[in-house]
């Protein structure tokens, strides 16, 4: 797919971000309206890890149980 001017650079921003959410590549082109191929999404996306966001309580815990 070839991308003209900041479109592409902002479709790659939104494909990372839903990656880093937990979105397969499936589902990263339907939340795209097909704007990326599942393709595009294994070449591009393929490093990119999903964000673990550290849930307070459970770490309060993890510390007093130590």
């Amino acid at each position: 797919m070839l991308y003209i001017g900041g479109e592409g650079i902002e479709l790659k921003q939104k494909a990372v971000s839903l990656r880093q959410q937990g979105f397969t590549y499936k589902e990263i082109v339907s939340a795209l309206d097909g704007a990326v191929s599942v393709d595009w999404c294994k070449k591009n996306l393929k490093g990119v890890t999903r964000v673990q966001k550290k849930d307070e309580c459970l770490q309060e815990l993890i510390a007093l149980g130590v």
